[in-house]
C-alpha cells in the first residue's frame, strides 16, 4: 500500500487483506480518504500496518459528475506520481479533493486540477500573452498544442479556430488561480467541459498519460 504522507512525501507498507470487505482496515484505505495509521517495523526495517482509523472519506452517492471527477483524480495522480514533485502533488490533491467535499462543483474542480497537473508535468502554456508573438491584445484562441494563448494573426497562421471569450477566460483562470482560491469561482459547465477534454487530449499526447477516466467524463 502506498500513501501520501502530507508535506513529508509518500511511503509504502504491507497490509494483509486490505481489500476484503470485512477487513478492519478497509474503511481507512479508501482512495482520497484521510486516516491515521499505526505501523510496526519488521525484519529488514519493513513497515506493516497494525492499527488504522478512518477520519474522512469521499461520499460519491449517485452523482455522475462527482464520480467522474474522483476517478480522474485517482487515475491521473497515480499515473503521474514519480514524474512530478510528490509534495506539490499532495498539495494539489488535498486542495481539490477538499473543495469537492465541501460542495464545490466537481467539473470546475476538475478543470483547475488538470491545469495544475499540466503545469506540474512541466507543460505549462503561456497565458499572459500570445504564445507566438507575446501580443497582449486581440487574443482569440487557446491551444495547449500551440503553446497557450494566440492572437488573431497567429491563430490564423497556425490554423487554430477561435474560441469564445468565456472559454479563454476559463483557461486563464484555471492556470493562473492560486490553490487557495480553489472553490471561489464556479465555471460555466459547457466551456469547462470543453477545456477538460482539451487538457485530456493534450496530456495523453504530450506526456503519454492515457487516462481511462476520460471516457466517463465524455458522458457528462
Amino acid at each position: 500500500m502506498a500513501l501520501i504522507l502530507g508535506p513529508e512525501g509518500y511511503a509504502s507498507f504491507l497490509v494483509r487483506g486490505a481489500y476484503y470487505e470485512l477487513s478492519k482496515h478497509r474503511p481507512s484505505l479508501i482512495e482520497l480518504s484521510y486516516s491515521e495509521f499505526l505501523l510496526d517495523v519488521g525484519r529488514g526495517d519493513k513497515l506493516s500496518l497494525s492499527e488504522s482509523k478512518a477520519l474522512a472519506s469521499p461520499r460519491l452517492e449517485n452523482d455522475l459528475p462527482l464520480l467522474a471527477s474522483y476517478n480522474l483524480l485517482l487515475e491521473s495522480s497515480a499515473k503521474a506520481m514519480g514524474a512530478v514533485d510528490e509534495i506539490k502533488m499532495f498539495g494539489l490533491l488535498d486542495k481539490i479533493a477538499s473543495s469537492i467535499k465541501e460542495g464545490y462543483d466537481p467539473i470546475s474542480a476538475s478543470s483547475i486540477y488538470l491545469a495544475k497537473l499540466i503545469s506540474l508535468l512541466g507543460l505549462a502554456p503561456k497565458i499572459d500573452g500570445c504564445a507566438d508573438c507575446n501580443k497582449k491584445d486581440e487574443i482569440v484562441a487557446f491551444s495547449l498544442r500551440h503553446g497557450g494563448l494566440l492572437c488573431r494573426n497567429d491563430a490564423l497562421k497556425e490554423g487554430v479556430s477561435p474560441n469564445s471569450a468565456k472559454y479563454i477566460q476559463i483557461a486563464r483562470y484555471c492556470f493562473m488561480c492560486p490553490l487557495n482560491d480553489v472553490g471561489r469561482v464556479e465555471l460555466s459547465k459547457a466551456e469547462a467541459m470543453e477545456f477538460i477534454k482539451h487538457c485530456l487530449v493534450f496530456v495523453s499526447e504530450e506526456s503519454g498519460l492515457s487516462l481511462h477516466s476520460a471516457r466517463l467524463l465524455a458522458f457528462l
